[in-house]
């Protein structure tokens, strides 16, 4: 594709030649402004391209290995046609980059640009940040874009009219006047070898250029060797050799007089390496051979090479009259820089030229002239004939020629210099903009850690009030929380040059922060560390999520270990629980066989009641939840509360009277306040007072931001506070891991409040405590809000004076785990139901198709091999839509989902189980399903 071309491209290619910027080494300045661009836009590749007719080349680069690329596939031809901003929020959706290889091959997606536009208004190139990922660029980021591409150009501003490589410029004027010098210019080793000349020399010579000169040796100047050896030993023997007067042979083998001065230079170990000279053809004077023409020649060469200097200046230069001030000669320079004519200048005072004329000091000023013999203007505002405003150094001189005094005006123009230095002015201004409004601290300080510069975030950061209490402070003693970490990162980042740091600051408060630090050190002009700039980003909240989402993995790690284990005793100690009722059944009047199984039996149950807890903080059992009031559940577990703690510790429940409803379990809500409040008792030994509160709360955007788990927006808080022993800030970083206690030994089995967290966290809530030693402990739980409301029905059937729990219908027992399998068909058979097996869902599908209308309720456990318990219902619902189903887990894991909830109108028992629970469930649901038949039922 056809790259578009700018209207005054000749004129821009011009004017880019002249920056003589194009193939230089990369310069720190440019660097840092791109790193700039880079961190404020969030971008990995930010880039100085400058463009000329084929390429734009690359003179700073972050994050990009190539040092040019073709015009023709260059993001930034499109932004130097434009006076703003380019942005291209995704390259493969915008028609001009869609095949753009860029974008196809290198992957960029993003870009955005601004031009460098010079104070004529010529786009250079741009300053450009990219990205492998489609975005966009806020209001401020495109500003400080701009602001930064304006400092780049203010940088080539200085390098080309402030000298920014004066070296090279002095190697530029020597070069110039090296190659149009009248005096011939050579250089040769000692051995003759000729290294360089300059035309003069060539022409001296005889030669028709100087590469034909230069295949010579310096032995075919000289009609013998021994000339060529005198030389030899006169230069090694004096160093330098004055006016020295030489014949020497031309090309065509006549002979030259010349004007030789010769220095030798000396190699790396001091002796003479090469011979440098300047030479002046004589032959005429040397003809002449009278000491006055000699002398007439050489002021002839004087005056010629003078003249030559005031013609070819690239300075003004006025010669006036010391007496009168008129003025004698004016040089082209001056006359193309003021735009008047040599007959306009000559004869007319200084103070009467109409650059000079409107300033009232002119004629004063050549008064002091006159007395000082020397007058200096750093900036002298003048104005040429066609009415241009310039800005000249204005430096005059007095000096004796031929025994008069005479004055010399040296004028510079530095009219681009003052733009620059003005719009460098500019530059540093956008640039403080930068700094003050970055969201991040930013500071420069010194090498031994004191403040010399920050900015507003820095000094809110560290909770202050302004800038100058943040000035006063020690880097070191006063901002780092560890004085002797301060001053040993001083040290390295001085010997590493490189500053990338994690460290814990403190505020004015004293509290501590984590600050990540980035920077660098800044060097002098000899290269040694002279200071530091650095940002500084407070990353606390950030790394306090992170703790949390560790903490949070770590607990539901351990959760799904012990909710594996948990569900698998659940299987067996049903068996055992079974077995044993069914025992005692048997056991008639045996009293001593009686107690030995109800021993076992208590056994077993307190294993159940400890594998339930592992389920709740595993997130693992199954939930019945129900619209409810939690302040009615807190009356209600009141009573039981009241019981479990001593006289001396007051139980005092604070409850909102408006306070909206929540669905969850009321049984674990229950759970939730026994075990806060018996760890509540626990702290107070010696008595105190435990505050049951509730209360609707807003949780806002910031709670929000410091919580991983929390979702903004309205909540019923349940909160359970103590004023006992307190809790350290080292057991409440893990006051909810599973078999975490601070008990002694027989005393806690660590799965209280990691219970407590699994069941909020299990309802969609949240829990945080607070506490401090001595202060006491404050647990809140905060759970969602539901606008659902449910309708009690009163039963109104009477109960029943005698419990009927046989029957004759048809039972479909479904579960993996062959032992309980038997246990449940022979508990159902005893109380006379027929009683069909299968050992997974696949099998009971196959008995449900075989067995057409004839079952009335199915028995199954949740999670099996091959086809768990939820799908068999969804195909067994196929065959029969009102099949019944009792669910029979130790939970339910991610089959019924996070919440764990059961479908409506199916039952569930929890494992471990009694027969008799086992057969009041079924005989339940068989009655409902009577109901809705509108059936008596087959109740034996």
């Amino acid at each position: 594709m056809q790259s578009p071309l700018p209207g005054n491209e000749a004129g821009r290619s011009r004017v880019l030649w002249n920056y003589r910027i194009l193939d230089t080494p990369p310069e720190e300045r440019f660097d840092d402004l791109v790193r700039v661009a880079t961190y404020i836009c969030g971008t990995p590749i930010g880039l100085v391209g400058l463009i000329d007719a084929g390429r734009e080349w690359f003179k700073s680069r972050v994050g990009w290995d190539l040092s040019e690329i073709p015009r023709e596939i260059s993001f930034g031809t499109h932004t130097i046609t434009q006076p703003d901003v380019l942005i291209v929020s995704d390259t493969l959706k915008d028609e001009r980059f869609v095949r753009n290889q860029l974008a196809t091959q290198a992957g960029v997606r993003f870009y955005a640009g601004a031009p460098l536009l010079t104070p004529e208004g010529y786009a250079l190139g741009t300053l450009s940040v990219m990205d492998y990922v489609p975005r966009a660029l806020t209001g401020v980021q495109t500003r400080i874009l701009w602001a930064l591409a304006r400092q780049v150009m203010a940088h080539l501003e200085d390098r080309r009219d402030l000298g920014s490589n004066p070296e090279r410029d002095s190697y530029e004027r020597y070069r110039r006047f090296f190659e149009s010098s009248v005096v011939g210019f050579y250089r040769t080793t000692l051995d003759g070898q000729l290294l360089d000349c300059n035309p003069a020399f060539v022409r001296i010579m005889g030669y028709v250029s100087r590469e034909e000169l230069l295949a010579c040796h310096a032995l075919e100047f000289y009609f013998s060797p021994s000339e060529r050896q005198e030389f030899l030993e006169q230069c090694l023997t004096l160093g330098s050799l004055t006016n020295f007067a030489s014949r020497l042979r031309r090309k065509d083998g006549s002979s030259v007089w010349v004007l030789e001065n010769v220095e030798t230079v000396p190699g790396r170990g001091g002796t003479p390496a090469m011979i440098e000279g300047t030479l002046v053809d004589i032959s005429q004077q040397k003809s002449a051979e009278t000491a006055h023409n000699k002398a007439q020649q050489a002021l002839e060469d004087s005056e010629t090479r003078y003249r030559r200097l005031f013609e070819t200046a690239k300075d003004g230069i006025l010669i006036l009259d010391f007496k009168t001030g008129q003025i004698a000669d004016v040089n082209p320079f001056l006359i193309e820089m003021l735009g008047y004519t040599h007959s306009e200048f000559v004869g007319k005072k200084l103070w009467e030229i109409g650059p000079f004329k409107d300033i009232p000091a002119s004629r004063s000023a050549f008064s002091a002239l006159q007395t000082k013999g020397v007058i200096r203007y750093e900036d002298l505002p003048l104005e040429t004939k066609d009415g241009r405003r310039i800005n000249v150094e204005f430096v005059s001189n007095v000096y004796p020629v031929d025994g008069t005094q005479v004055v010399q005006c040296n004028v510079r123009d530095i009219t681009e210099r003052v733009q620059a230095e003005a719009a460098l002015k500019i530059s540093e201004t956008h640039h403080r903009s930068v700094f003050e409004g970055a969201v991040h601290g930013i500071y420069r300080g010194t090498l031994d850690g004191r403040f010399l510069d920050v900015n507003p975030a820095l000094v809110a950061m560290l909770g202050y009030s302004s800038t100058e209490e943040v000035l006063k402070l020690s880097v070191s003693q006063d901002v780092f929380a560890e004085p002797e970490e301060g001053l040993r990162l001083l040290h390295k980042w001085q010997v590493t040059a490189e500053i990338e740091e994690e460290v814990q600051w403190k505020r004015r408060d004293q509290r501590l922060i984590t600050v990540r630090l980035s920077g660098r050190v800044l060097g002098s002009e000899h290269q040694r560390p002279a200071g530091l700039e650095v940002i500084a980003e407070d990353v606390t909240e950030r790394r306090a999520l992170e703790e949390q989402l560790r903490q949070a993995q770590k607990i539901e790690a351990v959760g799904q270990l012990a909710g594996g284990m948990a569900h698998e005793f659940n299987n067996y100690l049903g068996i055992v629980l079974g077995y044993s009722e069914l025992l005692l059944e048997e056991a008639g009047t045996t009293e001593g066989l009686r107690r030995n199984v109800a021993e076992i039996k208590a056994a077993t149950q307190r294993t159940a009641s400890l594998t339930r807890q592992l389920l709740a903080l595993s997130r693992r059992q199954v939930l019945e939840p129900k619209v409810l009031d939690v302040n009615a559940v807190v009356w209600e577990t009141h009573k039981l509360l009241r019981r479990l703690i001593p006289g001396n510790i007051d139980l005092v429940p604070v409850l909102e009277p408006n306070l909206q409803q929540v669905k969850v379990d009321p049984a674990q809500i229950q759970q939730i306040l026994i075990n806060l409040v018996v760890n509540a008792r626990d702290a107070m030994p010696q008595g105190g007072k435990v505050v049951i509160e509730t209360a609707n709360v807003e949780l806002d955007e910031e709670y929000a931001g410091r919580h991983i788990e929390v979702r903004p927006g309205r909540y019923v808080m349940l909160a359970v506070s103590d004023n006992g022993s307190g809790i350290d800030e080292q057991t409440q970083a893990r006051i909810f891991e599973p078999f975490f206690t601070t008990k002694q030994k027989g005393k806690g089995t660590g799965l209280g409040l990691s219970t407590v967290y699994g069941i909020v966290r299990q309802s969609g809530g949240h829990i945080t405590v607070e506490s401090a030693l001595r202060e006491g402990s404050r647990f809140r739980i905060y759970l969602p809000p539901t606008a659902v409301t449910e309708l009690k029905v009163e039963d109104e059937t009477p109960p029943l004076e005698t419990e009927i729990l046989s029957g004759t219908e048809t039972v479909l027992v479904v579960e993996d785990e062959p032992a309980l399998r038997r246990l449940i068909s022979v508990s159902l058979e005893k109380r006379g139901y027929t009683v069909l097996a299968a050992e997974d869902g696949t099998e009971a599908i196959r008995i449900l198709e075989n067995n057409p209308g004839e079952i009335d309720l199915v028995v199954s456990d949740i999670m099996m091999p091959k086809l768990n318990g939820l799908e068999l219902r969804k195909k067994a619902t196929l065959l029969r839509p009102d099949m019944r189903f009792l669910f029979i887990s130790g939970y339910a894991e991610d089959t019924i989902g996070r919440t764990a909830h059961l479908p409506q109108d199916a039952g569930y028992l929890e494992k471990p189980f009694l027969p008799i629970e086992l057969a009041r469930k079924v005989r339940a649901l068989l009655n409902e399903t009577d109901v809705e038949r509108g059936s008596t039922g087959k109740t034996a």
